[in-house]
């Protein structure tokens, strides 16, 4: 009689620590998919923000009395270009929103997501810093004779230091992302 009771008290503790495994494993899931809905978010916002500075870049260039506007269609295929590229890393971040339950699969596409975005940023400074400073002091005299000088100078140094401030936080994000997935898959080891 004590047996057959000790089976059954045990067969409800281990129905419980089963349940109990599922809810872990739902809220980790959570967890993860918060993360990356909050990344694919972020991404939304971007891919935005890039739409509105091509308008924005065409008219602090005729703004400034430029006849030429060949270094204003160079910035603007710039800011086309790394918005394709955007958009391109973007693609590859929603490949891992649809993970299901594969967290290697969702790892090794966030690392590539990561690898793609900190490649973007590199080139992009790459690319607008040398074309910023080089239209500035080309054009340095109609910016001041159209009273922008210290306005374009504003706006490239505040694009600059958003920019910075957007990649560590971008990376942050990654981080915190691929470090969410290490611990479900160290929480799926366990069991």
């Amino acid at each position: 009689m004590e047996l057959e009771e000790l089976k059954q008290k045990w067969d409800i503790l281990s129905k419980e620590v089963e349940k109990q495994k599922i809810i872990n494993q739902k809220l980790m899931d959570n967890v993860v998919n918060q993360k990356l809905k909050g990344l694919i978010s972020y991404n939304w916002f971007g891919l935005a923000l890039s739409i509105l500075v091509i308008p924005f870049v065409y008219y602090l260039g005729k703004r400034s009395g430029l006849s030429d506007l060949t270094y204003i269609y160079i910035g603007l295929a710039g800011v086309i270009i790394f918005m394709i590229w955007g958009i391109f890393s973007f693609r590859i971040l929603l490949k891992a929103k649809s993970y299901n339950q594969d967290l290697i699969s969702a790892e090794k596409t966030i690392i590539k997501y990561r690898k793609s975005t900190s490649l973007s940023y590199l080139c992009q400074y790459i690319f607008i810093i040398p074309y910023l400073v080089y239209c500035l002091f080309t054009f340095k005299q109609l910016f001041i004779s159209a009273g922008t000088l210290w306005v374009t100078i504003l706006v490239f140094l505040g694009a600059l230091a958003f920019t910075v401030i957007e990649l560590r936080w971008n990376m942050g994000k990654i981080k915190n992302l691929q470090k969410s997935i290490s611990e479900l898959k160290e929480f799926e080891k366990e069991d």
